[in-house]
């Protein structure tokens, strides 16, 4: 996948991440911009720009998760974007210090389209039971239409 494709698809994972389990945290966004800001993860992105592409969708009543995840499905991604993709979900995911099941569910789906062994994953990231077993069955029975509604405005306000 070319670059700036790439760091769309990172950034929309961050967005959908944020979202899933329907509430917006401060420290959710406050990493969000630390990695904008500090990483080269979105470094030929205009991500301000990109969020206001995201808030259009969603006005439009367009079903991010299920469009991120139709994206996602069709990505050829290298095992390095998709080691970088889990990265950002678990940093977004640990960021305000809890994990919501849906948080669970989303990163599992994630898993389920991604090619990566359970032993690479293991190796970059260390034993974390919900990324090695029982994502088959997750995935199985989970859909981008099951997660909660939420205010994507909150980001749009706290990332200008």
């Amino acid at each position: 996948m070319k670059e700036l494709e790439f760091e769309k698809l990172l950034f929309n994972t961050a967005i959908c991440v944020m979202a899933c389990d329907g509430q917006i945290h401060e420290s959710e966004v406050a990493e969000l911009k630390l990695i904008a800001e500090k990483t080269p993860y979105f470094k030929e992105l205009d991500y301000k720009n990109e969020l206001n592409k995201i808030m259009k969708k969603i006005e439009k009543n367009t079903n991010i998760m299920k469009l991120y995840f139709n994206t996602l499905k069709k990505a050829e991604l290298s095992p390095v974007q998709e080691l970088l993709i889990l990265e950002v979900v678990l940093r977004m995911m640990y960021s305000d210090n809890r994990i919501d099941e849906n948080e669970v569910k989303f990163i599992k789906l994630i898993k389920s389209y991604i090619k990566l062994p359970d032993q690479i994953i293991f190796e970059r990231f260390g034993k974390i039971e919900f990324l090695i077993k029982g994502y088959e069955e997750i995935s199985q029975k989970a859909s981008s239409d099951n997660f909660p509604e939420v205010d994507f405005t909150e980001i749009n306000k706290k990332l200008k």
